[in-house]
């Protein structure tokens, strides 16, 4: 697994051993990267990034390279934790890059921290886990009010989210589908 852009592209990143653990392929992080360069004035530039259900954060280290601000990782396993650790390490991201080992659909007040500009939701498929967590992530109010929210699922699922958050995009990439979210 290699990040696909910016300035750490072709950059490998630490992998899962367990199959509990399922990174976003190489093919739709550009995908997404792409759409995002076109949708957002700069792309994930001088933005602050949510990196839910992270794994082995490649959606947030890619936002990274292509110049986001900062990024916060929220992981709950293990070896989660211990991938975007090594990954912070290796690509010398300590300061612009935290991690926070807690469950994504429990976020409580977001405290002294600023809000995010980009949300990513890359959590099991078929659960409802993203939705729990964008509410969750509102609630505390870890969202700016330009908010973009991107949420990662199977397509076969229907997808279950208040009023106040309006799908801007979907795309289709096999049995997966990437839904971009705006609050309104």
């Amino acid at each position: 697994m290699r990040i696909v852009g910016g300035k750490f592209k072709g950059r490998s990143l630490s992998t899962p051993s367990s199959p509990m653990i399922r990174p976003t392929s190489d093919r739709i992080r550009e995908s997404l990267f792409n759409i995002l360069e076109h949708r957002l004035d700069g792309g994930c530039g001088a933005r602050r990034i949510l990196d839910l259900f992270a794994g082995t954060g490649a959606l947030g280290f890619e936002a990274l390279s292509r110049g986001a601000e900062a990024v916060v990782f929220v992981e709950k396993s293990i070896e989660g934790y211990d991938l975007i650790q090594t990954n912070i390490k290796r690509l010398g991201l300590t300061g612009v890059a935290r991690i926070l080992r807690l469950d994504a659909t429990q976020l409580d007040f977001i405290g002294s921290m600023a809000p995010f500009h980009l949300v990513f939701a890359d959590p099991p498929y078929g659960h409802g886990l993203g939705e729990k967590a964008f509410v969750a992530a509102l609630t505390g109010k870890w969202l700016h009010s330009d908010a973009m929210l991107i949420l990662e699922e199977t397509r076969d699922i229907e997808i279950k989210l208040p009023q106040s958050f309006v799908m801007y995009d979907e795309r289709h990439y096999g049995s997966t589908i990437i839904r971009l979210y705006i609050l309104s």
